[in-house]
């Protein structure tokens, strides 16, 4: 009897043990666990990727002009600063670092008259002229917020003709600077004018400098929701009247 009873101890005391080491390894296990995963969440939290670059919006606009006599021309031209493209009216990703002109020229056009991107520009460009224009070019300027972006936009897209009283070039530039300007520039029939009136409100002479848009952006002729590729045959140095 006290053999049995020492052998029921005896198997008593080894499944102690074995339940005891059994619960310390399970206890080893869950903690290891616990220190894996944070440390999969402190990875995942901090990868190893670097985090895209927060978007710097900086868009300059210029109201511009030319004069000579009682000819010349009025125009808008953008400057996109931000880090990232922007849709200048119904230009799509104009590209950090790029510039566009946007103005109404009339029907002597092999695209017709109304709104052109770079129309300007590619007079210009054409006849190897962007800094004589430059020399001549009166401008003011401004910084655009987003919100004001948006509202020239919309204002460039329902512009989409040319008239020579009711949206000849400074019609359709001065009516979309003035949208968002605190700096409200009257336009009376004759660039001469404006230029005169840009003057009294501080514009500067020989400043501004647009891009060849044979580079990149080329020229657009706006059509109804959208612009194509314009013909540039028609365009041609003394349409801008220096």
């Amino acid at each position: 009897m006290k053999k049995i009873l020492s052998v029921l101890l005896a198997i008593i005391a080894v499944f102690s043990l074995t339940t005891s080491a059994f619960t310390a390894f399970a206890d080893d296990i869950e903690e290891n666990t616990i220190i894996e995963n944070e440390e999969i969440s402190e990875n995942t939290d901090n990868p190893d990727t670097p985090d895209e670059p927060e978007k710097h919006f900086d868009v300059t606009m210029y109201l511009c002009a030319t004069a000579n006599s009682l000819s010349g021309h009025v125009w808008l031209y953008f400057v996109n600063n931000s880090n990232y493209p922007v849709n200048i009216g119904y230009y799509e990703n104009l590209q950090p670092g790029q510039g566009i002109s946007v103005g109404s020229l009339n029907f002597f056009r092999k695209s017709g008259g109304g709104t052109y991107y770079n129309g300007e520009a590619m007079m210009a460009a054409m006849d190897g002229k962007l800094d004589d224009l430059r020399k001549h070019t009166t401008s003011l300027e401004m910084s655009l917020t987003e919100e004001q972006l948006e509202k020239v936009n919309n204002k460039i897209k329902s512009m989409n003709f040319y008239d020579f009283i009711f949206c000849n070039c400074g019609v359709f530039a001065t009516q979309v600077w003035n949208s968002v300007s605190s700096k409200k520039v009257v336009h009376l029939v004759f660039p001469v004018f404006t230029v005169a009136f840009m003057k009294i409100l501080g514009a500067k002479t020989g400043v501004l400098t647009m891009d060849d848009p044979r580079d990149g952006v080329g020229a657009w002729k706006q059509r109804k929701n959208g612009c194509e590729v314009a013909n540039n045959k028609s365009f041609n140095y003394s349409c801008v009247n220096t």
